[in-house]
């Protein structure tokens, strides 16, 4: 059996989340910090491309600014456009954002809340015409890094890929 880390405070959830998916280098994962309107703090957890940003911030964040949460009933009434359950690990909160769900801590609370918000791309994968390979993956990568980033994550889940966008060259 894998081992389970309960929820912290805030800033211990936080710390773990950023240690997991590698935050001081990896590009990808997004940390959104809120405070509700009774001035809970929180933070939001999702990785750029899996999650669909608009769903996080019109059906999750903006709900929670003005919502009064005294608990994770409160938060999952608020975000009442998906599927909104509650974790009390953070490594299985963890592997649902690798999913492309959005997690959701709020200080003080036992459980955080994992949203699906799968909004990757589900462009046709085409099979590459000049590199054929007869064992292994048959789908090419396009132009769009994040589409070409996006491909990768979904089929290497996890924490430990980094992505890092580095200036090459002066053009």
């Amino acid at each position: 059996m894998e081992h389970q880390t309960p929820l912290g405070t805030l800033a211990e959830n936080r710390a773990f989340v950023e240690h997991f998916f590698h935050a001081d280098r990896n590009q990808d994962i997004v940390l959104r910090l809120f405070q509700t309107a009774d001035g809970t703090a929180g933070f939001l957890a999702y990785l750029d491309g899996m999650a669909n940003a608009t769903l996080v911030n019109d059906f999750i964040l903006r709900p929670l600014l003005g919502c009064r949460c005294r608990c994770l009933h409160d938060v999952t009434q608020a975000v009442s456009f998906a599927d909104c359950t509650p974790v009390g690990d953070l490594e299985t909160a963890c592997r649902r954002v690798l999913q492309g769900d959005t997690a959701v801590f709020l200080e003080g609370m036992p459980a955080c809340a994992a949203c699906e918000t799968k909004g990757f791309d589900k462009r046709p994968v085409s099979t590459p015409e000049t590199e054929n390979v007869i064992k292994g993956s048959h789908e090419g990568l396009n132009e769009s890094i994040r589409s070409n980033i996006t491909l990768v994550r979904r089929a290497v889940k996890t924490g430990d890929l980094v992505t890092e966008m580095v200036s090459v060259g002066t053009l």
